[in-house]
């Protein structure tokens, strides 16, 4: 500001952000500036002879607010103030009707916010030169005694109106369609009608014209007809103009004065409608929310916050949210971070219940400033993720499994195949020498070293992505029973089981089931070195939509395997089930990797429980179905003899070869295909010889060829009862438990005995006989 005299200004503003704004602007522009929350104080070091320049004042304030003020100091008991311009800056207010409002007042100039700093510094400068905006009032004088009607011209145009006079009703009517006057004086008695006709072509009530008819006989009727057609008075003539001036200044300025009112009254009505609004919306989210002090006090909460955190509204309203933090530390670095950065939004936090139990929450909160801008105390929502952070760790529990998914089902093919020809050359030896010679015991050892083996490769399947289990419709309770019986456990170790007789139908790939169980007795064997009991019990459990778990509701049976040992640590506690993690001296961990993809695969699910010095507890949870149980069929002692032409197709030499020794030894013919087109052609060969084949055993899996399950389709082209059994080392495809649905009458996996071979061929040949 280029002025000599460094001018001064008096901001009066309750709204401490907005005070400083203003502040900050006039002080870079030269401004000397004296600032106020309140009317008040302004007033007192205005009466001690300390004034301003220009005053700038906020217009909704409390206590005296800016239209109140500005009537003060046009007032006779402030004369001395009557000059000094004023701004009224609002933010509440807006629009043409609060500008006139507040020249009304006694305003000399009016600025919304927001507003660009330069305008606001353009209007200080033309005030404090006293270049003041004209305010533009126009008068239109409806009369037709002319020496009056000049009269009446000259006292408006020394008072600033801008003069418009008509002789007769109709050219007063035409004006009122040309411009938008402050004021009308219109004469009762006119040539062409009477005066308060034109009333009728004036909008009210909302216009702002000021209307005064004039007339030189009034009576108590004529009066009333005035006030009910609108006008705002009625004078007797003959009268003083000056009068007539004053009498539409002051109507004016009560008019303004009735619409502040208005206006003030309105907006105290929508501050309780939002206020209503607001606790609404306060009592009704389904987030926290909290209102606190600087030194942590919580003030207020809504409902969802009692229901979150269990307390009642009494109890919460007695804490410090500082009792609410698991790690008092944390609350320290969630002061700090929200003082630095004003708000902060998802900021991750573990609090806890009232009943000590720990929840994770994302906290966005923000400062509450006083009127003086300093920090009151915090507010914010806060929403329980705890539901979503478990989410996570068992997806990250699943991406670990899925990377070794893709190795680990390559070994368990590999290594299954090696197997069917270390396992099927057992098998059929045995029955090559005496039973009671040393020789038979010998291979009856390494038969069963090797079905330990093939449980090893069970587990490396659990990994394989998919990992569809081969199930059958059983009850869980002999699984048990033979599980409690038979695992490897130390001598000083007892099972109790517990289960009930009614417990509700499975379907469970019985092979992997067992494994998992069998993996928790050693679990849990091991977590007794001194010995003790494991209790394993298993219940029928109903699990609604309240509850929290991982599954949809429904009917599950729930296993539960309890030790008495050390416990499992708290840190430990989340990283059990990963594959590469394991705190045993003996042994990899791999058991309960493997547990815990079974039960997925199983559409069930896992959870563990254990308090260091206490014991540890895992349930399973596995879904029921409404089938019957599926018989239980014995395997033979002893392999069928039999007889017939069996197709043997396999990319593996020793499994075609160990195929067809055990085939041969048990009565049948075999011929051996490396791959699907072969088998077809040699299929078809011998259709069209007349020499069928009465069973079709196909590897699933063939590199670099054609597989069994593009095979079964072309045979059945050619021959519909085609018997096909699909065989395979790796049972992540869902033929192997949904083999009817692909063509197949029957699953072989591999490794296989001699005895199961012989079963299944013997099931096949026999069907729909």
């Amino acid at each position: 500001m280029d002025i000599r005299k460094k001018p001064k200004t008096f901001i009066i503003n309750d709204d401490p952000i907005q005070l400083k704004v203003t502040k900050s602007i006039l002080e870079g522009d030269g401004w000397n500036v004296v600032s106020f929350q309140e009317v008040e104080s302004a007033l007192k070091n205005m009466i001690n002879n300390c004034l301003p320049d220009v005053i700038v004042t906020g217009l909704h304030m409390q206590g005296i607010d800016g239209w109140r003020f500005c009537r003060l100091l046009r007032s006779p008991e402030f004369s001395s103030m009557n000059n000094i311009p004023i701004l009224v800056i609002s933010d509440t207010f807006s629009g043409a009707d609060t500008y006139k409002m507040s020249i009304e007042q006694g305003a000399n100039a009016f600025l919304e916010i927001p507003y660009k700093p330069a305008t606001l510094k353009r209007i200080m400068k033309n005030l404090f030169k006293g270049e003041i905006p004209a305010i533009e009032k126009e008068v239109l004088i409806v009369e037709n005694d002319k020496n009056f009607a000049n009269l009446l011209e000259d006292s408006f145009k020394l008072n600033n109106f801008i003069v418009h006079k008509a002789s007769n009703l109709n050219e007063g009517k035409e004006l009122l369609k040309l411009h938008k006057f402050h004021s009308v004086i219109i004469n009762y008695d006119l040539p062409d009608g009477n005066g308060d006709e034109i009333l009728k072509d004036i909008k009210t009530p909302l216009s702002w014209t000021t209307k005064i008819l004039t007339i030189e006989a009034p009576t108590p009727d004529l009066a009333l007809q005035f006030v009910k057609n609108g006008a705002d008075a009625s004078v007797r003539k003959p009268c003083n103009p000056q009068y007539l001036v004053e009498l539409c200044n002051k109507t004016s300025r009560e008019r303004s004065l009735f619409r502040v009112k208005e206006l003030q009254e309105d907006h105290i009505h929508k501050l309780k409608r939002n206020e209503n609004k607001f606790r609404i919306l306060f009592e009704s989210s389904k987030d926290a929310i909290y209102f606190s002090s600087k030194n942590g006090t919580i003030l207020d909460v809504n409902q969802s916050a009692l229901n979150l955190f269990g307390y009642t509204r009494e109890e919460m309203l007695k804490l410090n949210s500082r009792d609410l933090y698991v790690n008092p530390k944390d609350r320290e670095k969630f002061i700090k971070e929200i003082e630095e950065n004003k708000a902060i939004v998802d900021y991750e936090e573990i609090l806890h219940k009232k009943d000590g139990s720990e929840i994770a929450c994302l906290v966005s909160s923000s400062i509450r400033y006083d009127e003086n801008g300093s920090v009151i105390g915090y507010q914010g929502i806060i929403r329980d993720i705890t539901g979503r952070k478990n989410m996570e760790k068992e997806l990250l529990k699943m991406e670990k499994l899925e990377s070794i998914s893709v190795l680990a089902g390559g070994i368990a093919h590999d290594f299954n195949n090696i197997l069917t020809a270390i396992l099927g050359n057992l098998s059929l030896s045995k029955f090559l020498v005496e039973h009671d010679s040393e020789v038979y015991e010998k291979l009856d050892e390494a038969e069963k070293a090797s079905l330990r083996a093939k449980g090893l490769t069970q587990q490396l399947l659990t990994f394989s992505k998919g990992g569809a289990p081969i199930k059958k419709v059983v009850s869980i309770k002999d699984l048990l029973l033979d599980s409690s019986k038979f695992a490897p456990i130390d001598s000083e170790v007892t099972c109790n089981l517990m289960v009930e007789d009614d417990l509700w139908v499975l379907e469970i790939d019985v092979s992997q089931i067992s494994q998992v169980i069998n993996n928790l007795i050693i679990n849990a064997d091991q977590a007794m070195p001194s010995g003790g009991i494991i209790d394993i019990s298993a219940q029928n459990v109903v699990l609604d939509k309240n509850l929290k778990s991982p599954m949809k509701p429904g009917k599950f049976v729930n296993i539960k395997i309890k030790d008495h040992g050390i416990g499992i640590s708290k840190e430990n506690l989340d990283k059990i089930f990963d594959p590469y993690y394991t705190t045993k001296q003996r042994g990899s961990g791999f058991g309960l990797a493997s547990a815990y993809s079974v039960i997925k695969n199983h559409k069930g699910f896992i959870t563990v429980n254990s308090k260091v010095g206490v014991g540890t507890t895992f349930d399973i949870f596995l879904p029921s179905i409404e089938k019957k149980v599926t018989e239980k069929k014995q395997l033979s002692d002893k392999p069928e003899k039999g007889s017939g032409k069996v197709l043997i197709m396999d990319d593996e030499e020793i499994i075609r070869d160990i195929a067809e020794s055990m085939l041969n030894y048990i009565g049948y013919k075999v011929v051996k295909t490396i791959d699907g087109d072969e088998a077809f052609e040699t299929y078809k060969k011998a259709q069209e010889q007349n020499e069928p084949f009465d069973a079709v055993i196909m590897d699933l899996t063939i590199p670099g060829g054609l597989g069994g399950k593009e095979a079964v389709r072309k045979i059945i082209e050619l021959d519909p009862d085609v018997k096909a059994i699909v065989s395979s080392g790796y049972s992540n495809d869902p033929i192997m438990s949904n083999y009817e649905k692909y063509g197949f009458k029957a699953v072989i996996s591999k490794p296989y005995k001699i005895e199961e071979l012989s079963d299944i061929i013997k099931q096949v040949l026999n069907k729909n006989k």
